[in-house]
């Protein structure tokens, strides 16, 4: 009996003893030793982007354009009034491209229209205020007043800020296509012409003019795709003037060009428009021609035209792709201000169409009509009113 009220006066000596040790709850310090438990986030995914392109056609001045410019008051050219009804529908896009299909050589190379283009510099900012970032140069007026021309050219678009494709002043400039990022996007811009109306190019100078050739637009796409670029856009000046149907040159021009990878193709030169193809599948666009942005030529089909709107998206995983295109119907139109010619460019909307005081609404719907029965389709649809925030 002793022996076990000993055993039990020792068990309860170690317990004591171990529990000053420190058995028992954690001290404060220890706790906060001990990691926390984890608290469950949700995956961050990055959130798509979406770009919205506008790209128009031929942007010509004629011989009556530039004497309609002509402000007697101040000796200066001023092209804006042609474009203010048109400028809200280019400048909700967040880039918008034409072609510019004549130079800016300077007054001491001389003004003037067709057959070979020399247009007032002034037409840059005009062109710069109604929304346009980029020109595209390669086309076959691009060498009317010689290799000087297209230098003084691009030095105006330099002054102004525009970006431009197609002509260079410099092997090295030739050889470094244009890369525009909008909105973190990365578009690689090219522009070709079929040729230069017969003028030469001068002698050692071929990066004056990027001309179709297959070896030479192979390695520009692989410049971009070695740049990283997010997708292509060539704009590719073809075809025969004022024909509604592309020829077979085009299209089999067309069909090697999405062989290489370009996701969009984009053409000028009939001066009328031509059918657009949108494959949303696989995110594919050619246009065959945009025709007329503006220009002083006469006839429905030549003052007709059309503002595309291209809309990319990027998603989470930072791949891009066409994912919508449509467009507004657009017509150039001729008309006298106070006993001068003058041209506008009029968006075919509801808004100028019941402006019955100011234009001719019986022309413009026809101008309208025409557009729409060529141009739209299931995939290609024309714009909603709704989507301008203008």
């Amino acid at each position: 009996m002793k022996a076990r009220t000993i055993l039990l006066w020792l068990n309860v000596l170690i317990l004591a003893i171990f529990s000053g040790c420190g058995f028992a709850a954690p001290t404060p310090d220890l706790a906060q030793s001990i990691p926390p438990t984890r608290p469950e986030f949700e995956e961050v995914i990055p959130e798509s982007k979406a770009v919205t392109l506008a790209i128009v056609g031929d942007i010509m001045v004629h011989d009556a354009q530039i004497d309609s410019a002509y402000n007697g008051a101040t000796g200066e050219f001023e092209f804006d009034a042609s474009f203010e009804a048109i400028a809200p529908y280019l400048t909700r896009a967040d880039l918008v491209i034409g072609n510019l299909e004549t130079t800016l050589a300077g007054e001491h190379l001389v003004y003037g229209g067709y057959p070979r283009f020399n247009s007032p510099e002034s037409l840059a900012g005009a062109l710069k205020r109604a929304g346009f970032s980029i020109l595209t140069t390669a086309n076959n007026h691009c060498l009317d007043r010689g290799a000087e021309g297209i230098h003084n050219t691009l030095d105006h678009l330099d002054e102004w800020g525009l970006k431009y494709t197609g002509t260079a002043r410099s092997l090295e400039e030739r050889q470094s296509p244009l890369v525009y990022p909008v909105q973190g996007i990365h578009l690689g811009i090219l522009s070709y012409t079929y040729g230069t109306n017969g003028l030469p190019i001068p002698a050692g100078q071929d990066y004056l003019v990027n001309l179709i050739d297959l070896d030479s637009i192979a390695r520009d796409v692989e410049r971009l795709r070695q740049m990283e670029v997010d997708l292509i856009l060539t704009f590719i000046h073809f075809g025969n003037e004022y024909q509604r149907e592309p020829s077979q040159e085009q299209k089999e021009l067309v069909a090697w060009l999405q062989s290489q990878g370009v996701e969009c193709i984009l053409g000028s030169h009939p001066h009328v428009l031509q059918p657009a193809e949108f494959d949303k599948e696989n995110g594919r666009l050619v246009i065959y021609s945009s025709g007329n942005f503006i220009s002083a030529q006469k006839g429905l089909e030549r003052q007709s035209s059309a503002i595309y709107y291209l809309t990319f998206v990027q998603d989470h995983q930072g791949l891009t792709r066409l994912d919508s295109v449509s467009f507004l119907p657009i017509y150039t139109y001729r008309y006298r201000e106070q006993g001068q010619f003058a041209v506008k460019v009029l968006p075919l909307d509801n808004n100028i169409l019941q402006e019955n005081d100011n234009w001719d609404p019986d022309l413009l719907n026809q101008a309208r009509s025409a557009v729409l029965d060529l141009i739209q389709t299931e995939s290609i649809t024309v714009y909603k009113e709704a989507e301008l925030e203008i």
